[in-house]
């Protein structure tokens, strides 16, 4: 089993403490349904500590990255020197001078600008996860 396999489980152990396969051979009665451990109202994070680098634009890479935000990643967002994120212009609707949908995909998200074109560019996005 590879480390970075380990360390997911791990984290997911929260999610699921009897285990993974235990789960998968239990039988259900039609129309039983699981209940989660959690109280209502706690919090769980089950990616706490990790980081994730934000290379994408547009659509489905930025919304699947702010739901590894809200599972508690530390998303780091990379965005082109000048011009940002396209996103940021569309609308409406706007608040203040941004995109109502560029805030939203955006939440729980830390933002860098990086010019990936520059050689010292690409090797900045090789030290940021060895950083965080």
């Amino acid at each position: 089993m590879s480390s970075s396999f380990r360390a997911v489980k791990r984290r997911f152990s929260a999610l699921c403490p009897v285990g993974f396969t235990s789960q998968l051979g239990r039988n259900h009665p039609v129309g039983g349904r699981r209940l989660s451990r959690a109280q209502t109202g706690e919090q769980l994070r089950p990616l706490e500590g990790l980081t994730v680098l934000d290379l994408t634009r547009v659509l489905a890479g930025p919304f699947a990255t702010m739901i590894l935000g809200d599972l508690g990643a530390q998303v780091i967002k990379v965005e082109r020197p000048g011009a940002g994120d396209d996103t940021r212009a569309w609308g409406p609707p706007f608040v203040g001078a941004e995109s109502a949908y560029f805030l939203s995909v955006n939440r729980n998200k830390k933002s860098i600008c990086v010019d990936l074109k520059h050689p010292r560019g690409a090797s900045i996005i090789q030290e940021v996860p060895a950083n965080h």
